[in-house]
């Protein structure tokens, strides 16, 4: 394996890949840069959609919405992609970006090794709740951007954000947003019936 020079200097450094990383954290937590450092977590101005929005803009006609995939077939040297309640399209090559579970089935033909493979993926059930406060319903000491839950808390969810502390105006004007997230740790919460989940 090749390493990188900033990995070389601080294997020389500290002696180590885990030493140099833990070094370098405990250096900049003494000394904090004086500039602000940029955002982990950007996105645009109104929302993903706008990404959706401007792809469907430059494809244009070219652009097929709706219609279910069920199935990749080797057509040639080629593909034929097999949809429900449409005829099925050629296609020199296919990227597929569905959930493993559903990309297992749709290459079952075409490509048995990888789909036995890809449906070995582990999937879990993730849903997410929004809740809206008006200011003063909560308080806390101190401000948080959210919360991690540990798996042995046994507890029904598994963490929150608080949006409208995050960069950019997620939530209405003048109203305090969370956003719960549940599932992983207890799946059956993603799949519960609106009446149990709202009790």
């Amino acid at each position: 394996m090749t390493t990188s020079p900033v990995m070389r200097e601080m294997e020389k450094e500290y002696g180590g890949l885990f030493k140099g990383a833990l070094g370098r954290m405990r250096a900049k937590r003494k000394n904090p840069p004086q500039e602000p450092r940029p955002p982990a977590f950007i996105t645009f101005s109104g929302g993903a959609q706008d990404l959706v929005d401007a792809l469907e803009a430059q494809l244009g006609a070219s652009l097929l919405t709706g219609v279910r995939v069920t199935e990749v077939l080797a057509d040639g040297d080629g593909f034929r992609v097999v949809c429900e309640d449409h005829a099925d399209l050629p296609a020199d090559a296919v990227i597929l970006a569905a959930p493993g579970n559903q990309t297992s089935k749709m290459l079952a033909h075409a490509a048995p090794q990888a789909a036995e493979r890809i449906a070995q993926i582990d999937h879990q059930n993730i849903g997410t709740a929004t809740l809206v406060f008006k200011p003063g319903d909560i308080t806390l000491p101190y401000p948080i951007n959210g919360l991690m839950i540990p798996r042995r808390e046994k507890r029904h969810i598994d963490a929150i954000t608080w949006t409208s502390n995050k960069p950019l105006e997620r939530a209405p004007q003048g109203y305090e947003m969370l956003r719960v997230f549940f599932g992983g740790a207890d799946p059956s919460m993603a799949t519960l019936p609106e009446e149990r989940s709202s009790a």
